[in-house]
């Protein structure tokens, strides 16, 4: 299944945190495509609605000093990119 998700979450996700993504198809300055598996988009919803919890990370120095705000914005992002290509 063919994702777009926007660049902050996808580098920190795949290549920060070395998650399996799926096949990186073609990216741009705003997002990255990718052909992933259905394990593989379960696990990029997953953790995007868990970087997505703003309340939850919000009080973390990761959130205030190290880029945090931008993930967790990025995060918000995928969430219903995610969705959108499970349910096809």
């Amino acid at each position: 299944m063919i994702v777009k998700i926007p660049r902050v979450f996808a580098e920190d996700h795949e290549i920060t945190r070395d998650i399996p993504s799926g096949k990186r198809l073609d990216e741009n300055s705003r997002y990255v495509i990718y052909d992933a598996d259905q394990r593989e988009l379960d696990e990029w919803l997953n953790d995007a609605i868990f970087y997505a919890d703003r309340d939850h990370w919000s009080g973390e120095y990761w959130y205030r000093h190290e880029g945090g705000r931008s993930i967790c914005r990025s995060a918000e992002r995928a969430v219903p990119l995610i969705e959108k290509a499970l349910n096809g």
